[in-house]
């Protein structure tokens, strides 16, 4: 308890103005005080600590306090800075450290606590000194019976208290003051000790109304919070209901007087006219005596809401006390189980009230409060006609105003009985767990008192239905009154609703189209990082699941941006059921998505995403229906039935599922049965009752296979994971490969068939019949124009170009010419030569033009390895852009078609970025896994071997990916492997492909064994300055020793020693007049020089 009562005042000889030695607050009667504001109270504590407070300022009021919530609060504050010294610091440092106060109430509290904390004796000095000077100032001031003002005090704080308690009006009209103990009014406090002392009857009644007070104090100080703030309204309100009765009776009063009178004047009119005109005007005052009758009843009626949810709440303040009593568990037990039957008794009565006032019709009632015409012998010419008629007008407004406020009050009256059934039903609900394990079990079992207690959900779900229902009169009409007369808030409201809608709709429209943009880009991206990788799988996953995605989010927008006045009865649990239908349908594609992997071509897509929406909608129906009744009724008999019968529906939907996936368990048991007998047993496809059990068993078997598959494709997508399990398998391959050398079992393949699938070899008619990866469109170029055609070495520039040349039109001369470290004067003389010059004109620039100009058939020219132009250093793009020059000036007719690698590209972006140099770019994308194998596949074909896959270790990735055979899950691992580690480059592909076949000396069979993959250690190990070389040679990709030392600035001994370690470890090899890299170390090299930002990593746009 924050403040405990002054109990200890009924010891003899205590100083009653001395505040407590401990500095405790306490509370004791007192008279009168002069009402001061809150900042003089704190400035006159102030004064009184320094002891220059003025002498017409008495210390009582300054400590005073009321039953008021703001004051209880500010006494608990006040208590606690006295005792916690730590947290006085803190809070004379930051005032607004006291958040349950205003900031002035704040200052006051810290003040009184600095008058408080301070040693017994000073505060004694101080309070004698103030009041001493208090006596002398009002010497003259007549007192009244010091014993009978004190029994007064304290009776009118007892009644005071005990009003509070109920909730009823104060009787001494809220003038009932309580102080601190230590600064009570001294004469009080004086008094009661000395009558305390000397004995008698009046020390006898004075100690009894201390107890009472004391224990009633107790009581109040005790209450949380909520209950004090709660108690406070209600008595605002009974004195609020009291004025209105007195009023109404008044009126009551009134109107009988006037009815009297003007019956005695009809029976006393001496004319005919007067007689009519006065009985006219009885009949109308004795409607307004009955309206006066009906206002009088309203008025008493008027604090039954009040009281409905008053009872509510001591039936769950009851359900409180047994929670919190100090009992064993037996008679907690007991307790609980008598209290529950009570509370389902007082629930039922509260229930069929709510139901009779339902039944109810809001606009009948009080049909005798409205007045009948008037009699139309009364007209104008008579003598009070008019008045007549402004008392019927006046008494039909009053009779709309008391129907009126009957609706109001019939529905206040049904909010209070649904408010309080509710109440009751949380209380129960709340009791449920202190009852004994017996009645618990009869409450939410399916027996008889379990079914009883269904019934009476549903029934309470169906009053609230109804209350809804009846409802939307009233709500509509208020949300017409704000439509009509907007405020500025709701006005806002509906533009951001309106904001919302049209951004949901261009979002539907366009958000598609802008999410597939983005992870085109995300997977564009190179070299792919963690973050890049999960980027592009979530937008993945993201386009997937968008649809209802955007509707959950929508919906979410839309319970947030609407209006209150739009908040009709019933709409929460309609935004409630969207939001769950909504949420689990992206949150099914989510799964569907992850499940699919990614993947084009999914034949089993529609049959999963069925299982998906079985399982799913299975589980959201339930949850919803979980959800609903928690919401509506609680967790109580219905959630209880639901949530104990709800796993009858999972064999049901085993059942469906094993039935669905009969074909597709089979098949995969037969695959990848292995040893299991389980899964041999299943693989014959049994019948009966066993063989769906067996199928459900298998397929829960195959789904942890599957679920593990998943994941490792998933993971296997992430560039973090995917380099670390490289680097495992480059190992794994290297011991590998060594073991296959060591054996003895193995030999390589014949020259003549490492001759056909050797990567550069001249594409023969086998090649022809590959398509070109990525939707690659073949377009002739219009004369006139400069095409760029890009690609890595190996990629199949060579091999497009000559596809290009089998498409020209007829009658087109196509020429094609390859570039090399002589520049232009090499692409001159090659021109000249095939346009028919003369020696000693093929090198003129100028008598190659004429020779194009006087062809008489277009000219298609293709120059192949134009990166060999690009040498990067300063003043290196020389020959590249004098040929550049030479193309422009070239005749309309001709087409040019200039093919280089990506690497030199990437250089020429960056030193040629202000200059428009092609009029088109055609740019080679990476080949994927199953455009490699039908490559490598055409090739076997073309040298008449069949590989053996059987030695290669089975990809379980692939396991569900379609009903095939392990040998063909042992060839799409295997490409896909090819396929990542060659970036797509259908060369180096090949060249490791090659080094994957052995022939097995027994048999002579071609098997496929895991290629070895170069010791990246040993380039990661050499000097900074075999970097610059191989940048070098990769931007040029062949390139010399003096573009070596024109690029880099090293000296000829360096690049010469850099060369020779390059070579002698198989990176680089000696070509034609130059160095160019293997292709066996293409994709590390690459790699090594991305990782130093020596070169520009590779992206597929």
């Amino acid at each position: 308890m924050p403040l405990a009562p002054a109990q200890a005042q009924e010891s003899a000889g205590k100083q009653s103005g001395e505040a407590s030695s401990n500095g405790t607050a306490g509370a004791s009667a007192g008279a009168y005080v002069a009402p001061l504001s809150v900042q003089d109270k704190t400035a006159y504590i102030r004064k009184l600590i320094d002891g220059e407070l003025d002498a017409g300022i008495t210390p009582d009021a300054l400590f005073a306090w009321s039953l008021r919530y703001r004051d209880v609060a500010r006494a608990n504050v006040v208590e606690e800075l006295v005792e916690d010294d730590a947290f006085y610091a803190r809070a004379s440092q930051d005032p607004a450290q006291l958040e349950t106060l205003r900031p002035q109430e704040a200052r006051l509290a810290l003040a009184q606590a600095a008058f408080l904390r301070l040693p017994a004796a000073r505060r004694k000095a101080l309070l004698s000194e103030q009041r001493a000077r208090n006596a002398k100032a009002a010497s003259d001031a007549s007192r009244a019976s010091d014993e009978e003002r004190a029994l007064g005090a304290l009776q009118a704080q007892i009644a005071s208290l005990e009003t509070f308690l109920k909730g009823d009006p104060d009787p001494n009209g809220g003038g009932t003051r309580f102080w601190i103990e230590g600064a009570e009014p001294e004469q009080l406090g004086e008094v009661i000790s000395k009558t305390a002392a000397a004995g008698g009857e009046s020390a006898k009644q004075l100690r009894e109304a201390i107890r009472q007070r004391d224990e009633l104090l107790g009581k109040v100080l005790a209450l949380p919070d909520s209950e004090l703030q709660a108690l406070e309204d209600r008595r605002r309100l009974m004195q609020q209901s009291g004025q209105e009765i007195a009023a109404a009776e008044d009126s009551l009063r009134d109107a009988t007087n006037a009815r009297e009178q003007a019956q005695f004047a009809a029976r006393t009119a001496s004319t005919a006219s007067a007689r009519l005109t006065a009985a006219e005007r009885a009949r109308l005052l004795a409607v307004q005596q009955k309206q006066a009758e009906y206002r009088s009843a309203l008025a008493k009626a008027s604090d039954e809401p009040s009281q409905i949810l008053d009872a509510a709440l001591k039936w769950r303040a009851r359900v409180s006390e047994v929670s919190r009593a100090d009992l064993g568990d037996d008679q907690r037990e007991q307790r609980a189980d008598a209290l529950y039957r009570e509370i389902v008794a007082q629930l039922k009565t509260v229930r069929q009230a709510l139901s009779d006032e339902l039944s109810q019709r809001t606009s009948s009632g009080f049909a005798d409060a409205m007045p009948g015409p008037l009699d139309p012998a009364i007209t104008d010419s008579l003598p009070g006609a008019r008045q007549l008629q402004a008392l019927r007008d006046q008494l039909v407004e009053q009779a709309g105003v008391l129907a009126s406020t009957r609706a109001e009050q019939m529905w206040k009256r049904r909010k209070a009985h649904k408010d309080a059934m509710v109440t009751l039903n949380d209380a129960r609900l709340a009791l449920i767990g202190e009852l004994s394990p017996g009645l618990r079990r009869q409450v939410l079992g399916f027996g008889g008192e379990g079914t009883a207690q269904v019934l009476r959900e549903f029934k309470q779900i169906a009053l609230v239905v109804r209350y809804n229902i009846q409802s939307y009169d009233r709500q509509l009409r208020e949300v017409a009154r704000s439509l009509l007369s907007p405020s500025p808030a709701f006005i806002v409201a509906l533009v951001e609703l309106a904001l919302a809608i049209l951004l949901f709709r261009l979002w539907r429209q366009g958000g598609g189209a802008f999410l597939a943009r983005t992870e085109a880009l995300a997977r564009a991206r190179r070299p792919q990082t963690l973050w890049s990788g999960l980027e592009a799988r979530a937008l993945h996953h993201l386009r997937h699941i968008k649809q209802p995605l955007d509707w959950f989010v929508f919906i979410g927008v839309l319970r947030w941006v609407l209006p209150d006045e739009l908040n009709l009865p019933g709409v929460g649990l309609a935004w409630m059921l969207l939001t769950w239908l909504f949420g689990a349908a992206a949150l099914l594609r989510l799964i569907d998505s992850i499940a699919g992997g990614g993947r084009k071509s999914d034949p089993r897509a529609a049959l999963r995403w069925r299982s998906l929406r079985l399982v799913g909608g299975t589980f959201v129906v339930i949850a919803l229906i979980l959800r609903l009744t928690a919401v509506s009724v609680g967790r109580g008999g219905i959630y209880s039935w639901v949530l104990s019968g709800c796993w009858l529906v999972v064999p049901p939907v085993l059942i469906v599922l094993s039935h669905w996936w009969r074909e597709r368990i089979v098949a995969l048991t037969r695959e990848g049965a292995g040893k299991s007998t389980l899964l041999n047993w299943v693989a014959r496809d049994p019948g009966g009752f066993f063989g769906t059990v067996g199928r459900l068993l298998a397929g829960a078997v195959l789904l942890g296979r599957g679920l593990v598959a998943v994941i490792m494709r998933q993971v296997r997508n992430i560039s973090l994971i995917r380099d670390i399990y490289g680097q495992r398998s480059r190992r794994q391959a290297a011991h590998q490969a060594a073991e296959d050398l060591a054996s003895g079992l193995y030999r390589p393949l014949d020259e003549a068939i490492m001759e056909i699938l050797a990567p550069h070899r001249l594409p023969s008619s086998a090649d022809g019949v590959l398509s070109w990866p990525g939707d690659l469109h073949l377009r002739v170029p219009e004369p006139g124009t400069v095409t760029a055609l890009l690609g890595n070495r190996g990629h199949g520039k060579s091999a497009l170009l000559n596809a290009l040349e089998r498409r020209l039109p007829e009658g087109t001369r196509a020429i094609r010419i390859g570039a090399d470290e002589a520049g232009l004067a090499r692409i001159l003389g090659a021109l000249g030569e095939a346009l028919g010059l003369e020696r000693g004109e093929r090198h003129e620039a100028g008598a190659v033009l004429a020779a194009m100009a006087e062809a008489d058939v277009p000219l298609f020219i293709a120059i192949d390895d134009l990166q060999r132009l690009v040498v990067p250093a300063i003043g290196g793009l020389e020959d590249f852009d004098a040929t550049i020059d030479f193309i422009r000036r070239a005749p309309p007719q001709v087409s040019w078609v200039l093919a280089l690698g990506r690497p030199a590209w990437d250089f020429l972006l960056r030193a040629r970025h202000d200059r428009l140099i092609f009029d088109a770019v055609l740019r080679l994308p990476r080949w994927t896994a199953a455009g490699l194998r039908a490559l490598v596949e055409a090739r076997n074909r073309e040298a008449g071997i069949e590989p053996d896959f059987s030695e290669i270790h089975e990809d379980s990735a692939f396991l569900f990916d379609a009903e095939v055979p392990a040998d063909e899950r042992r060839k799409r691992g295997y490409y896909a492997r090819l396929r990542e580690y060659s970036g797509g480059n259908p060369a180096v592909a090949l060249e490791f492909w090659r080094r994957s076949l052995l022939v097995e000396n027994a048999t002579g069979r071609h098997v496929v064994r895991s290629f070895a993959t170069p010791d990246v250690a040993k380039l990661s190990e050499m000097p900074d300055a075999t970097l610059f070389v191989l940048r070098t040679i990769i931007l040029m990709d062949k390139s010399d020793a003096r573009a070596i030392a024109r690029s880099t600035d090293l000296s000829p001994v360096v690049i010469a020693d850099v060369l020779r370690g390059l070579v002698g470890m198989g990176i680089v090899i000696p070509f034609e007049s130059g160095y160019r890299v293997t292709l066996r170390w293409w994709r590390e090299v690459i790699d090594l020089l991305v990782r130093r930002n020596l070169v520009m990593p590779e992206s597929d746009a």
